[in-house]
């Protein structure tokens, strides 16, 4: 029998062919409508579809059809019909909004609004025409339809209506999502405080800078692939990288700042914390030597684990007894706060490196990048082909309790006071007695050296130029800024930078609003990291309460003063320490969420589609089990969390497979040695 003759949506829903459909089982048999009851869950909150009008299936096809009253108990559907109206139906990006009702011809993107069922409905007993539950409308089309048929299409909205209804189910959702929010912004928040108070300290450090100390910065780059003039396909492939430090100090000299750049490139050597503090001493010695009036240098990196660990750390003690240059002390940059003045050295660098290649040479040993680099015409860098030190054992394993959590060190004669943050508290501290490193310091084996030539600019004297807010004339297109509205971290005397909008270099920090004529003044600018922001905007009522207050303060009547508590005043209050970095909460899954990945895991691996952690944490939020809910709130998991268990099921796979081989070769092994025993009996 001819599917299209059994089918009752082949004559109610002509837009859809009937015939058969593999995505969904049965693939090729007609069913009942009512029979139609497949899990929607996903479909419903992927398409913002309220669970309180839409119960089932064949509810929903029925609502995509028009059938919104009609109980529907004889109708037959066939497999394309079903999938296409029911979970394989798709919304289009753009506005589905159509005549007789204002549109926009479809020339706008939807928003996260949807049409209710409600909403269809009314649409089509008003207007004669079907948009089907789930489509999208935009902004301008909802708001036309919304004074029309005086609801609201709203999805946001819509959710608060449901969880008027159901707040078993929707209001534990919605705060779940809203208590994630924010988190996330008052992570973010943290975040954004720490950078700025952790920059502060190297912006301290060189506007005081007095003429025997150095600030050095230092960082592990990127791996540098071997380069080859002429290479083959065959040849790009598995290619091993050449390890190479980078380590900036920056001193006064003749009343200027200079910086002096140390690259140290190895053919083979670990990133490992024994060789970092081996080319820390070798950079120590080398800027000594060049700048004999050093005595104290300030250390600055980022937090890769060979830098911030307890050895990395504490072994200052015994280079200090070593070297005339004394650290005094030592910074961590907040992860994930941007790039360093080494990062902007390393791209030079690779640069001239590219440029030699160019004029047809090859760059694949450490002693070919040097080559590379003394061929090129940079200033002030000076660089080392060395081998890494030789293993050796610290004295004892340091553990020191939360030390991620530490990033500021100070070096004394007796003691290290260490800092959670920059200049917030008075520290604590810790005996060097207590965290000795090594018996004897390591020391890396240079093979080879080259120095540059030395340049020491002086910068010109430019005249600032200010800026106006508001433009002298209507046709004007450039904007400017007023002086009352620029936050200047520049010490006055610095004339290097000019604030112009006819200048070819502008500074790449976001908000920053210097620019500069020659690409030099824009290098020292960064180096020195100090920037113009115009300051943020405040509204008429921010001005209106200051002045009022300032106001105030000028009269000269006595005030009677009242002292209120902060317990009556509304509002919240910050903690103090509330930005500081705590130490991550690791909390194991309960059983009943293990029980519910793996069954979703084993459902992926059984149907071959492999479940989407973002729609397994959805569903997680509204299964039930023995007509309740299945999970309460503080067990809901993100699509992080399910994506990292997931990950750690396929190596169980993958370590059980190897293991079950493993059996299998013994087995056979076994049996292939009785097999010759026997035959060497036989011929006996």
């Amino acid at each position: 029998m001819n599917i299209m003759d059994v089918c009752s949506f082949s004559v109610l829903f002509e837009e859809i062919s009937c015939g058969q459909n593999n995505n969904i089982s049965p693939s090729s048999k007609c069913l009942p409508l009512q029979s139609c009851d497949s899990n929607i869950t996903a479909h419903l909150a992927s398409n913002h579809i309220a669970t309180t009008s839409i119960t089932s299936e064949h509810d929903l096809i029925k609502a995509r059809v028009g059938l919104f009253n009609d109980t529907a108990s004889d109708l037959i559907i066939c497999p394309n019909h079903r999938f296409l109206l029911g979970k394989g139906w798709r919304s289009s990006r753009l506005c589905m909004a159509r005549d007789p009702l204002q549109h926009c011809s479809k020339r706008h993107k939807v928003s996260s609004a949807t049409l209710s069922v409600s909403q269809s409905q009314q649409i089509w007993q008003k207007y004669g025409i079907l948009i089907p539950v789930g489509a999208g409308f935009c902004r301008q089309c909802r708001g036309r339809l919304t004074v029309k048929l005086q609801t609201d299409i709203c999805n946001v909205d819509n959710t608060l209506t449901q969880a008027i209804h159901e707040p078993t189910h929707s209001i534990c959702t919605m705060t779940s999502e809203k208590g994630l929010s924010l988190k996330a912004l008052e992570d973010w928040k943290k975040h954004i405080l720490r950078s700025v108070n952790q920059d502060k300290a190297r912006s301290d450090i060189c506007e005081d800078l007095k003429d025997d100390e150095v600030l050095i910065e230092r960082d592990w780059a990127m791996k540098f692939l071997p380069l080859f003039y002429r290479e083959s396909q065959s040849k790009w492939f598995g290619k091993r990288g050449l390890n190479w430090h980078i380590a900036v100090g920056t001193y006064k000299k003749d009343g200027n700042l200079h910086s002096h750049t140390i690259v140290h490139i190895f053919d083979n050597a670990n990133q490992d914390t024994l060789t970092s503090n081996a080319i820390l001493k070798d950079c120590i010695v080398r800027l000594k030597s060049r700048n004999d009036s050093l005595k104290k240098a300030y250390i600055r990196s980022d937090n890769a684990g060979c830098f911030h660990s307890a050895e990395g750390i504490f072994c200052i003690t015994s280079l200090n007894l070593e070297s005339d240059l004394k650290v005094v002390q030592m910074n961590f940059a907040e992860p994930q706060s941007g790039k360093s003045i080494c990062d902007r050295r390393a791209a030079h660098i690779k640069s001239s490196v590219r440029k030699f290649v160019n004029e047809g040479n090859n760059v694949t040993t450490s002693e070919e990048f040097l080559n590379a680099v003394a061929k090129s015409n940079m200033k002030n860098v000076e660089i080392v082909n060395a081998t890494p030190p030789a293993d050796q054992n610290c004295k004892r394993t340091l553990k020191v309790k939360d030390i991620t959590t530490l990033n500021n060190f100070e070096y004394e004669a007796d003691h290290v006071v260490v800092f959670k943050q920059y200049k917030i508290g008075t520290g604590h501290k810790l005996l060097n007695e207590k965290h000795k490193v090594y018996n004897e310091f390591p020391s890396i084996t240079v093979v080879k050296s080259f120095m540059t030539s030395e340049s020491i600019k002086i910068p010109k004297q430019i005249p600032v130029q200010n800026m106006l807010v508001e433009s002298q004339s209507e046709t004007s297109n450039e904007l400017s800024i007023r002086n009352d509205d620029v936050v200047d971290d520049c010490n006055d005397d610095d004339d290097v930078d000019v604030t112009s909008s006819s200048c070819l270099y502008t500074c790449p920090e976001p908000n920053c609003l210097q620019s500069f004529q020659k690409y030099g003044n824009l290098n020292r600018h960064l180096d020195i990291g100090k920037h113009k922001y115009r300051k943020e905007g405040r509204t008429l009522s921010d001005k209106s309460k200051k002045e009022y207050i300032e106001k105030i303060n000028t009269k000269k009547a006595t005030l009677y003063k009242r002292t209120i508590s902060s317990e009556t005043i509304p509002g919240t209050f910050l903690e103090r320490g509330w930005a500081l970095k705590s130490k991550r909460t690791v909390r194991k899954f309960s059983d009943e969420q293990t029980s519910f990945l793996r069954e979703m895991f084993q459902k992926g691996e059984a149907t071959g589609h492999k479940c989407d952690p973002e729609e397994v944490s959805v569903t997680m939020r509204t299964t039930k089990k023995n007509g309740k809910r299945r999970f309460s709130q503080s067990d809901f998991l993100t699509s992080t969390q399910i994506s990292s268990y997931f990950s750690r099921l396929v190596l169980e796979k993958r370590k059980a497979a190897s293991s079950e081989f493993q059996n299998k070769d013994l087995e056979a092994e076994e049996y292939e040695n009785n097999i010759r025993s026997m035959r060497n009996l036989a011929k006996q």
